[in-house]
């Protein structure tokens, strides 16, 4: 990844030419992504449960099927640049439980049910 100033991205940074967006699915599945995005969104649930309950509602039920999908369409147990080799140099990982765990505890936070 990239942590310099974002003026300077093209220029400091030698892969920024190669950034792509690819596509997750069961066929090429991404539990990291998948995950996080749970997480992301589980938490913004919390955030807007006083200001728009049916927009947390939205949210927390996207969080619910993006953590469905890290959990059960992933049976090979691949990590992202398995699926997706492409992703690498820019991204690598190592392992998703972290991001499957965090996400639980945000689902958890979110609606006091085990995930």
């Amino acid at each position: 990844g990239y942590w310099g100033r974002p003026e300077d991205y093209y220029t400091e940074y030698p892969f920024a030419g190669d950034r792509r967006t690819y596509a997750i699915d069961s066929r090429r599945p991404g539990t990291e992504v998948w995950a996080q995005a749970s997480a992301a969104l589980a938490s913004a649930a919390i955030v807007f449960t006083r200001t728009s309950n049916a927009y947390s509602s939205r949210l927390l039920a996207t969080a619910k099927t993006l953590y469905r999908c890290a959990k059960q369409s992933n049976p090979s147990n691949a990590l992202l640049q398995d699926s997706l080799p492409e992703v690498e140099p820019q991204y690598k990982s190592w392992g998703f439980s972290d991001e499957l765990g965090w996400a639980a505890a945000w689902l958890y936070d979110a609606t006091k049910e085990a995930a």
